[in-house]
């Protein structure tokens, strides 16, 4: 019984890992690409805060890939809550960096809406095996 316990442990550890790690990383990626564009296209700074919905959904979905990716079970739920540190992350945003509130419940909704699509889509391609 108590070997379970840890192998869950393990489990949960290893998918917030997952989901901080890509989230970071995804995170920075999407952002220096929106930014290089922005940049080159010489575009305003209201485009940028519409460029930043656009990275937080696609950072939202590939975030929920990444952290599903293998399970069959629960993985909409699991790709819900992979999605947090992006909310927190927005949420630090609309607090300190002085976005408007519609900005932020457009992502927050964005983001749910891409982590559970996330899910769906990794728990249809996991293989299930009859016994």
């Amino acid at each position: 019984m108590k070997k379970s316990v840890v192998k869950s442990d393990k489990v949960l550890l290893k998918l917030v890992l997952r989901a901080l790690g890509s989230a970071v990383l995804l995170l920075l990626v999407f952002d220096l690409a929106a930014s290089e564009i922005i940049f080159k296209l010489n575009l305003s700074l209201e485009s940028a805060a519409l460029a930043s919905v656009g990275v937080c959904a696609l950072t939202a979905f590939g975030v929920s890939l990444i952290t599903t990716l293998g399970l069959k079970n629960h993985a909409i739920v699991i790709g819900l809550l992979s999605v947090l540190p992006l909310v927190f992350y927005s949420l630090v945003n609309l607090i300190f960096g002085g976005t408007s509130a519609v900005l932020f419940f457009i992502k927050l909704a964005l983001m749910l809406l891409c982590g559970a699509l996330g899910g769906v889509l990794t728990s249809r391609k996991a293989k299930r095996f009859k016994v």
